[in-house]
Order: C-alpha cells, then structure tokens, then sequence
C-alpha cells in the first residue's frame, strides 16, 4: 500500500514494507540502525551491539507485515529520496488497565535529521492520523523518546497521562482523535 501527497513542491510518499523486498529491506536496515543509535546513544546496552545485532531486532518487526491491514511499517521517501519510516498500528489488545483496546499505537517514528524541520514529520504524522480514524481508533497513544521525540509529540497535541508502559517502562502520551466531517481516500 502506498500514500502520497505534493507538499512544498515536493512529492511525500508513503510506502508499506514488503518483507519480500531484500533491496528494500536493505535500505531500511540502514536507516534502523541509524535510528536506534540515535535514541540509545546513552545506553549501553545498543552502543555496545554490532550493526548487525541491531539489525537482527528489526527482524521480527519486518516478518509480521501484511498480517492485518490494521498494522503498517512504512518507508517515508521524498522525492525518491528515503526520509525515515513509521511503525502503526491499530493495538487490538491494548495494555491492561493502562490502555484500552482499539486505540492506535505509533510504535516507532524516525524521520533522518537532513528532513527535520522541514514538516515531514507532522505531515507523516496527519497521514497517520488519517489511517488511524480510517481504521476507527478514537485515541492514539505512543512513548516519546526523550531526545527529541517529547517536544515534537506535544506539538501534535499528545499529552502525558502519567502512565507507565510495562513494556519499555517509558511514559505513554496520548491524544485524543478529533473527528473531521471529511477524510481523504487513499491516492496511489
């Protein structure tokens, strides 16, 4: 599946992973690794690991795709150009007594410095969004990284709820899907 919009002269695409692809998983291995040295620069844990140990966790997230169409692992490409990536999903479980089920999850979000500050972000975000509310979520809840990630999610209206994911033992913010009278089809 894949989305795309003209903004600021420039053509955003969003194009779902397909765990077929080597050449595309190759590209996006890089990109991975990137992302995670970036977030745990501080954590010994992954600057200790090898590239690939770090691309040996991306595994098991590429291998789950095109399970449901209500999870998406994307590549965000600008002009032809990869930006960054975007792991989505409706979380049919949800966390117990901390989340309900059938809210939207935005489990990673990594756009490359050289296209920050350049609205990819907030427009990868809305193209989220809009998937979201095409899936019926009500709320999107997520855990900021604390680099950057917490001034960039407030800015999108996602608020701390003073709640603990059990998982990464990180902070969950939420926010609140405001209904719209029109939401775009998807254009491929």
């Amino acid at each position: 599946m894949e989305d795309r919009i003209r903004f600021n002269n420039e053509i955003i695409e969003w194009v779902q992973i397909d765990k077929n692809d080597s050449q595309q998983i190759s590209e996006l291995e890089q990109e991975w690794v990137a992302y995670m040295r970036e977030i745990y620069a501080d954590d010994s844990e992954v600057t200790e690991c090898s590239d690939n140990e770090i691309k040996g966790w991306l595994t098991g997230r590429i291998n789950i795709q095109g399970e449901r169409d209500t999870m998406h692992f994307e590549l965000i490409i600008v002009d032809g150009t990869i930006a960054g990536f975007t792991m989505y999903a409706v979380d049919l479980g949800g966390i117990k007594n901390i989340m309900e089920a059938g809210c939207g999850y935005i489990m990673e979000f990594y756009v490359k410095p050289s296209f920050r500050r350049k609205n990819i972000g907030t427009q990868t975000y809305m193209h989220i969004k809009s998937t979201f509310i095409r899936h019926g979520a009500k709320k999107i809840y997520l855990t900021p990284d604390s680099k950057s990630g917490i001034y960039f999610w407030e800015a999108m209206k996602f608020k701390d709820e003073g709640k603990i994911d059990p998982d990464n033992l990180m902070p969950i913010y939420v926010s609140e899907i405001e209904r719209c009278l029109f939401v775009p089809e998807r254009h491929k």
